[in-house]
C-alpha cells in the first residue's frame, strides 16, 4: 500500500467554473506566492489574501477544498481542523483568507507545508525534465509516462511539498484517511503511478 498521496481537486470538479476561484490581486495586499517560502512565512494578520469567484455554485458553501488555487491548498475550517489534529508541530502553516462572490464572503484557510522534498525515484520513473536556468538541482517534471516515488519518502511526516512538481501538496495515508473521514467535498487523492504530466511549456 502506498504511504502517500498527491492532494488535488476532485477530477469531476476541475472544469466546474461555478467553483473555480482566482486570486484577487487588486483586493489583496498579501499574495499566495509568498507562502512558497515556508521558512519565512508572514504571521497571520499582516496582509489580506483574497480570492474571487465569478460564479456561485448552489453548493459553494459545502465545499472544503477549492480548485484554481495553484499549489496552495485552500480549505474550509473543518479541513483545517483535520490538519491540526493529525500533523505534528512544525509540519504545516495556515494563513487566513477569504473567497468573495459579489456581496458574499466565505472565510477559508491557505494551507502550506513547512517541509519541501524531492520525491521521485529517478531510476524507476520515466520522466522528461524541465531545467529552469539550467540548474540541475531545480528539476521540474514536464512530461511523464510513469512516476514512481521513493520508498518511505515521507518518513514520519504527514504533509510535504513535492519539489519536482511546482510544490504540489503530498499527504500521508493517515492524513488522507482523516480528510476522507469527515466526508470532505472537492478534494481527491492520487497515487504516484496515477500521475501523468503533459505540459507543452513550463517557461514563465
Amino acid at each position: 500500500m502506498p504511504n502517500a498521496f498527491l492532494m488535488t481537486t476532485d477530477l469531476g470538479l476541475v472544469f466546474d467554473t461555478n467553483l473555480s476561484i482566482d486570486e484577487d490581486y487588486e483586493a489583496s495586499d498579501f499574495h499566495s506566492i509568498d507562502l512558497w517560502s515556508p521558512h519565512e512565512p508572514r504571521p497571520p494578520g499582516t496582509g489580506r489574501l483574497v480570492y474571487s469567484s465569478r460564479y456561485r455554485s448552489p453548493r459553494f458553501d459545502a465545499y472544503d477544498y477549492f480548485p484554481g488555487t495553484g499549489s496552495i491548498a485552500i480549505v474550509s475550517d473543518r479541513l483545517k481542523f483535520v490538519f491540526e489534529q493529525i500533523c505534528g508541530a512544525g509540519e504545516v502553516g495556515f494563513y487566513p483568507c477569504e473567497i468573495r462572490f459579489k456581496d458574499i464572503t466565505k472565510e477559508v484557510w491557505a494551507v502550506y507545508p513547512l517541509t519541501e522534498k524531492l520525491l521521485v525515484d529517478r531510476q524507476r520513473s520515466e520522466i522528461e525534465w524541465y531545467v529552469p536556468d539550467l540548474q540541475p538541482t531545480e528539476l521540474i517534471v514536464k512530461n511523464s509516462r510513469k512516476i514512481v516515488f521513493q520508498d518511505d519518502y515521507l518518513g514520519d511526516l504527514n504533509v510535504v511539498r513535492w519539489r519536482e512538481s511546482f510544490a504540489h501538496v503530498v499527504v500521508s495515508e493517515k492524513l488522507k484517511a482523516g480528510i476522507e473521514n469527515v466526508n470532505s467535498h472537492g478534494v481527491k487523492f492520487l497515487e504516484d503511478r496515477e500521475l501523468i504530466f503533459r505540459q507543452k511549456s513550463l517557461d514563465r
